[in-house]
């Protein structure tokens, strides 16, 4: 686990100090689609740090170890104590509608993403949490975190939902793209900085899949991954032939054949930006 500055600019107890930890897997593995995004997150700082200092005892004497009493003025909004109902949408999520009509779709939005979740909690046996109390019992159950004779421990992978949930379909989609992605974008990466760095950001480039892959020091099917998955972001397209004809995958591609590879870094920065912008507002983990 990593220790990190808490963004709120307000300070835990005395004894604990400012410095909460979170979860190396918290934001990969995806909790924060499937749990009350904002207060989950504010419970998963709490099990981390009393993980990694360590801190013992029950629940109420961590979060005092850790806030003294300033957990009040930590919530802000998410509630007063433990015993505040959880939030499924709280008023920064109305903060960017631009009229009541907007106000309504995120409302339902919320509504349906609240009975989605407490439902697939239903159906496999767990809790569905009333409170911040009850949400930590909700993922202890999930398997998130462990507690025993007052130690609190979390696994290093942090169980995904998908395997432990039966999930809706919409859900079960998102997560097969996000865990596509995260298997990408080691070689996608990898890509990027060859083109970026080695080459100086070309126009495009006239090579072969086999060629390509050596330069990158990637598997030919790493890089046709990487190449389909960039392709479908819009940051290059592929064309073969002349005239050029646009290529649907790259592995329709023969290792020996040539390909031109026209990247598009417009696009590509204008993303970039964007990835930025929503680390810094949601769950901190790249959209792309």
């Amino acid at each position: 686990m990593t220790v990190d500055r808490d963004t709120r600019d307000s300070k835990a107890g005395e004894r604990g100090g400012a410095d909460l930890a979170v979860h190396d897997d918290w934001f990969p593995s995806g909790w924060t689609r499937v749990l009350p995004r904002h207060q989950a997150l504010l419970m998963c700082l709490v099990l981390s740090t009393a993980a990694s200092r360590p801190v013992t005892g029950t629940l109420d004497e961590v979060v005092q170890e850790v806030f003294g009493d300033s957990l009040g003025d930590f919530l802000r909004e998410l509630g007063e104590d433990l015993d505040s109902p959880v939030l499924w949408l709280q008023p920064d999520d109305l903060a960017w509608a631009k009229d009541t009509g907007e106000e309504d779709r995120v409302r339902a939005e919320a509504e349906a993403r609240r009975e989605a979740c407490e439902g697939a909690l239903r159906a496999g046996g767990f809790p569905v949490p009333a409170t911040m109390r009850d949400l930590v019992g909700t993922m202890l159950a999930l398997g998130i975190a462990h507690t025993a004779e007052g130690r609190w421990t979390m696994p290093e992978r942090l169980p995904l939902p998908e395997k432990v949930l039966r999930l809706p379909e919409d859900l079960r989609e998102i997560f097969r793209k996000l865990r596509h992605s995260e298997a990408v974008a080691p070689s996608k990466q990898a890509l990027i900085r060859y083109l970026d760095e080695d080459l100086g950001r070309p126009g495009e480039i006239f090579t072969t899949p086999g060629r390509l892959a050596e330069a990158v020091h990637l598997s030919p099917g790493e890089l046709r991954a990487a190449l389909d998955y960039l392709a479908a972001d819009e940051h290059l397209r592929l064309y073969r032939g002349i005239p050029r004809v646009p290529v649907a995958s790259a592995g329709d591609l023969q290792d020996h054949q040539r390909f031109h590879l026209v990247p598009d870094w417009e696009r590509y920065d204008e993303d970039h930006v964007l990835v930025v912008r929503h680390d810094d507002t949601e769950d901190q983990g790249p959209r792309r």
